[in-house]
This record gives structure tokens, C-alpha cells and sequence, in this order.
């Protein structure tokens, strides 16, 4: 059964991509990919509310316009 199993792992290449991926987690230059991929998503999240936000204003703005104090 194993080797049924290692013979699988290995003409799919999964053990090459695992090994990989394992190499990666010990290589020291991979910790800043995650960092900075999380600060990037944090700038596009704080832009996206800042422009929700303006939008809100401008609306806002137009609907008290129509409608009045």
C-alpha cells in the first residue's frame, strides 16, 4: 500500500511541489512576501472605505439640497 501511495505522490508531482513549499517556509526571504501582501491589502481596504466615505458626503450633500433643511 505505500508504495501504491508513493507512486501516486510521485508522478503527480505533488511531493515536488510540497518539497517546495517546505523549502520556501525555511527560507528567511519568504516572511516579507506575507507582510507586505497584508500591509497591500490593508492600503486597498483604508482606500476603499476613504472613497465610500466621500461618496457618502457627496450624496449626502445632493439629498439635503433637493430636500431641504
Amino acid at each position: 500500500m505505500s508504495d501504491l501511495k508513493k507512486t501516486l505522490w510521485g508522478s503527480s508531482g505533488v511531493a515536488r511541489v510540497i518539497s517546495r513549499v517546505k523549502g520556501f517556509r525555511k527560507n528567511e526571504s519568504g516572511a516579507m512576501v506575507a507582510f507586505g501582501l497584508t500591509i497591500f491589502v490593508m492600503m486597498l481596504w483604508v482606500g476603499g472605505i476613504g472613497i465610500d466615505l466621500m461618496r457618502l458626503s457627496y450624496d449626502f450633500r445632493w439629498f439635503c439640497a433637493k430636500v431641504g433643511p
